[in-house]
């Protein structure tokens, strides 16, 4: 099992912006004892001074997996491009259909 800690500093982070002032640590720990302890060395080592954190969670994870967002970009923007070719192919016909109907008589 992989454990990761979720931090977040004091107060309202720092500039108001979602989460700012929030991060996820993994954790090299075996067991939810050893990553806690972990996390405690963690913070005195790099989240002490300056300002302080007010919340802390660990998480086990059992799976994880990577995500292909470079794909998933590639497939959205493929997806818009044809949405945009559809509507500009029926404004095409219905202009095609209004002409056809012009010229036919």
């Amino acid at each position: 099992m992989k454990f990761i800690a979720f931090i977040r500093q004091e107060g309202q982070g720092c500039d108001y912006t979602i989460d700012c002032g929030a991060t996820m640590i993994e954790l090299k720990a075996k067991t939810v004892d050893e990553a806690t302890s972990e996390l405690k060395r963690t913070i005195k080592e790099e989240y002490c001074g300056e300002y302080s954190l007010g919340e802390a969670i660990i998480y086990g994870i059992e799976v994880s997996t990577h995500i292909p967002l470079d794909k998933w970009y590639e497939d959205f923007e493929e997806e818009e491009m044809t949405k945009i070719k559809k509507g500009k192919e029926e404004k095409e016909r219905a202009i095609y259909e209004k002409l056809k109907k012009k010229y036919e008589k």
